[in-house]
């Protein structure tokens, strides 16, 4: 995305010139900018100075005396020159450390000639725009349309969604706060990055940043809802982060991750839920189940499941997409939720008793459904996995839990050593 545009920018461009007459001296354009991303926290300097004349050399003095630019410059396109100098990215208040309030002075040399320029830098900043959809929605690509509250004070905004090698932008008066993307020119299903900065009189930004994706066509199969790739139901929490560990006394153990990562399955945005499972010790298999919760009747649907089967640390065999359609893996508990209770014909999944409560390991869960589906290492056995209300799985067949608790991050949840849910926060 762009760099993350802009803490402050304020520019008198007063030019003095030897050899040169104001004329002249105006054809130049310096700029000294503090960039801020308010969701990320961090900052950058930029320095730019353009002239319709070739430039050989800029040199920027802090207020204190500090020499902090000395470059030589190459002209971008015929009797034009462009100079641009970025910053590593550190935090606010170091960059502003760095880079204190008050005027700064830009030495620019031209062919036989050397220009003065006044800088002035102001700290001061709106805030970003809150804007609508949020993280990870997902937008009607023949109607997406990116909405924000206006912010008191600003003169302007700035938008750019890119997704790939493509880009658009888009420079905004304060009266504007919406934009709609042109249909087709992204692609869907494709993850796509947004910024959009707020502008103030004294020409400083802030700005916010999030992602989106414009909804691929849904498989046939998939029912006419509305779906979350991230929330809640009655006994199942689909939070990103949260991991759960069971046990048993004979070296057994299942992980169950709810992974930061995503994936479209049958044109539905789903979350991935990876399991871990060990058999004495030994690492047997590790599924991925793509999950989303219906958002009017609070079902968690499973859009398939892919299965590694691995001996002695290898991967032995792998099942790729084991679904026809998606299924009711849990109603809603709201809804009272009967023994007998099925999925889907033929059954997936199966509730075989509904308890008032469990004991394990000292602590008393209540209200436990009872599901049976097939195994993973064996699909024709079944296990019983139990499920407390407002906790989530508790037990699954002699597997009891043991740990609970959340990772900070999954970017290499799978061991490809990528970033999986596309921050950069590794």
């Amino acid at each position: 995305m762009r760099s993350i545009i802009v803490l402050a920018t304020a520019i008198t461009c007063a030019g003095l010139s030897f050899g040169a007459n104001l004329a002249q001296a105006n054809t130049i354009n310096a700029s000294l900018k503090l960039e801020v991303n308010e969701s990320d926290g961090d900052a950058k300097v930029i320095v730019s100075c353009s002239s319709r004349e070739p430039i050989s050399r800029v040199k920027l003095w802090a207020p204190d005396g500090r020499v902090l630019v000395d470059l030589a410059g190459t002209p971008r396109i015929p009797e034009t020159s462009y100079l641009e100098l970025e910053g590593d990215d550190s935090s606010i208040d170091a960059v502003r450390d760095e880079y204190p309030e008050g005027v700064y002075f830009f030495h620019v040399y031209l062919d036989g000639q050397t220009l003065f320029y006044d800088v002035e830098l102001s700290h001061e900043v709106l805030a970003a725009p809150a804007f609508e959809p949020g993280d990870e929605s997902v937008l009607d690509p023949e109607n997406a349309t990116i909405e924000w509250s206006p912010v008191v004070g600003a003169t302007g905004y700035s938008v750019e969604v890119e997704q790939g090698s493509r880009r658009l932008t888009w420079q905004l008066d304060s009266g504007q706060h919406a934009v709609t993307l042109p249909n087709g020119y992204f692609e869907r299903g494709v993850r796509c990055e947004i910024d959009i900065a707020t502008f103030c009189a004294n020409g400083n930004a802030c700005l916010t940043e999030s992602t989106f994706y414009l909804a691929p066509e849904r498989g046939e199969l998939v029912p006419d809802l509305d779906f979350e790739h991230a929330g809640e139901t009655s006994f199942y929490p689909l939070t990103p982060g949260l991991s759960r560990t069971f046990e048993d006394s004979d070296g057994n153990k299942l992980n169950v991750t709810v992974l930061f990562e995503t994936r479209f399955e049958q044109g539905v945005l789903t979350r991935v839920v990876e399991e871990r499972y060990w058999q004495q010790a030994e690492l047997r298999s590790i599924t991925r189940r793509y999950m989303a919760i219906s958002s009017e009747a609070r079902e968690l649907y499973c859009f398939g499941q892919d299965v590694d089967y691995v001996s002695q640390g290898v991967i032995v065999e792998q099942v790729l997409h084991d679904t026809v359609a998606p299924w009711i893996a849990l109603p809603d508990g709201t809804t009272s939720p009967k023994k007998g209770w099925t999925s889907r014909v033929p059954a997936r999944v199966v509730i075989v008793d509904h308890l008032l409560s469990l004991e394990i390991g000292g602590t008393v869960f209540s209200d436990i459904l009872v599901v049976s589906e097939p195994s993973v290492i064996d699909p024709s056995e079944q296990v019983l996995n139990f499920y407390s209300a407002g906790v989530g799985l508790v037990k699954r067949d002699r597997l009891d839990s043991t740990v609970v608790g959340f990772i900070i991050d999954d970017d290499d949840d799978d061991d490809d050593e990528e970033d999986d849910d596309g921050d950069d926060d590794d």
